[in-house]
């Protein structure tokens, strides 16, 4: 029986994981088989010495799987809890100390920033790791600059009271929502034009861009009930794996032309799971 994950290890897995992913064109082409080898090579660059037997890079393709099952996930809601103390706008508290504040509620200790928490130990989060070395991606990154600014006092509060209590609306024509139990917020378009016809081209493709990240996150949500009930669940598996890894370079890439190739590749392949 292979032994518990510990937080070094998985903050290992994550930074090899993290560093292959960066070169956007590797990460489109390359297959799950290759891009799993990539990350072990990685963490075997990066393991102790002396480490337990059956640990890091000897957990073969167990390695990939396991952060991609039991830590995005909880690292992408983490960014609920830094936005709450981002709009609580702190004061005389270093960006260290919010991130602990942050930690507090995300591990439920507080609902809202309280600066009793901020010197709160980052490493009562098993996940904290992790996040520091997923964070340089772009899918796991909070950029305050990419998210709707409250213009108002009563808007903020009514945000922070979204965030907090994760109750169902909307605010400012719907700039943020909550369309399920986490909740959801809407990136502002944050593309810069050298004029108004290539501003609005700029637009256009954003919001097509938008529209196929909206399909492939259908068509997987459509097809999730039927992976059960197929044989080749090993087969369904691994595209849905290279979905994620296809996902990840499409939000890396920054080139028009290449980002949509590789979102109609995606599409391609969700369309057939």
């Amino acid at each position: 029986m292979a032994p518990n994950w510990k937080p070094h290890e998985i903050a290992i897995a994550c930074k090899a994981y993290a560093i292959a992913t960066q070169n956007g064109i590797k990460g489109a082409d390359q297959d799950i088989d290759t891009f799993n080898k990539d990350i072990l090579d990685r963490m075997r660059d990066l393991a102790p010495v002396g480490h337990a037997q059956g640990t890091y890079h000897e957990r073969g393709d167990r390695a990939y799987k396991y952060i991609r099952d039991n830590v995005f996930n909880d690292v992408q809601k983490f960014n609920k809890a830094i936005r709450i103390v981002d709009l609580s706008n702190p004061s005389g508290v270093s960006e260290a100390q919010k991130v602990s504040m942050a930690i507090a509620i995300h591990l439920k200790f507080t609902k809202k920033m309280c600066y009793e928490y901020k010197d709160f130990d980052k490493g009562q989060w098993k996940l904290y790791g992790a996040w520091a070395a997923l964070r340089v991606l772009p899918k796991f990154q909070y950029d305050p600059a990419n998210y709707h600014v409250p213009e108002t006092d009563e808007e903020k509060d009514a945000l922070l009271g979204m965030l907090v209590m994760g109750s169902k609306g909307s605010v400012s024509s719907g700039s943020v929502s909550n369309q399920s139990d986490d909740l959801k917020l809407t990136f502002k378009n944050t593309s810069r034009g050298g004029g108004r016809d290539k501003s609005k081209a700029s637009a256009e493709r954003d919001r097509m861009n938008k529209r196929k990240f909206e399909v492939i996150d259908a068509n997987m949500q459509i097809n999730k009930t039927l992976v059960d009930k197929l044989a080749s669940i090993e087969s369904i598996l691994q595209k849905k794996a290279k979905v994620g890894i296809l996902k990840t370079a499409a939000e890396a890439v920054t080139d028009p032309t290449k980002k949509e190739e590789i979102l109609q590749k995606i599409i391609d392949l969700t369309n057939t799971i």
